[in-house]
């Protein structure tokens, strides 16, 4: 009987052991829904997140116009898709804009960010007006958003804050989506090199 009582005994303790060790659903850091940006956010447009200092964290409101395909600004390229994964996009506060030194880069780190946003998957993202949270840091060697952490469409409800003095600056609309576009000048970083103008 004592042996019995044993074997049990030690069956017992191997299956509570191995239950320890499922995978019984609970809830894991990498599964975990993205997050995601709410109705209260004050987005500012691109070109106040040009003009901003870095390391602010920041919700931007722009244009998806395209992406830098290389390693400088100067290799944009705009209004088409690619053929792999981007890694990059790149903000307007225009929809047609095709000049570097209006554009925000912004990093698609792997994951679910660059498998949602990157063009070879979701060519009809070009064009469109889209929120996207991160800090400003140094990317291309110009102003930039890095470590993103959520995006979303933009509805008409989603204009972006104009700052409270904008003397200096000309102040347009844009005759597609009528929203206040400020035309700045973005902030060359200290070891940039100034991007020629070019259609």
């Amino acid at each position: 009987m004592r042996p019995l009582r044993l074997t049990l005994t030690a069956f017992l303790c191997m299956f509570i052991c191995a239950c320890g060790q499922l995978d019984l659903g609970g809830s894991h850091a990498k599964d975990a829904p993205p997050d995601e940006i709410t109705d209260d956010e004050a987005p500012i447009s691109v070109a106040d997140a040009l003009a901003g200092e870095i390391g602010e964290k920041v919700t931007v409101v722009g244009y998806y116009v395209g992406f830098v395909n290389g390693t400088s600004m100067s290799q944009a390229v705009y209004n088409e898709s690619t053929i792999e994964k981007n890694t990059n996009l790149l903000l307007a506060d225009r929809p047609a804009c095709h000049f570097v030194e209006e554009c925000l880069p912004v990093e698609l780190p792997q994951g679910h960010l660059r498998d949602s946003l990157n063009t070879f998957e979701n060519p009809e993202l070009l064009g469109r007006r889209i929120l996207i949270r991160g800090t400003l840091a140094s990317y291309f060697r110009v102003t930039g958003l890095k470590s993103p952490t959520a995006w979303r469409l933009a509805t008409d409800a989603d204009k972006p804050v104009l700052p409270p003095d904008t003397a200096g600056t000309e102040e347009g609309t844009d005759p597609i989506d009528p929203v206040p576009v400020v035309t700045t000048f973005p902030k060359i970083l200290p070891d940039a090199t100034p991007v020629k103008r070019g259609r």
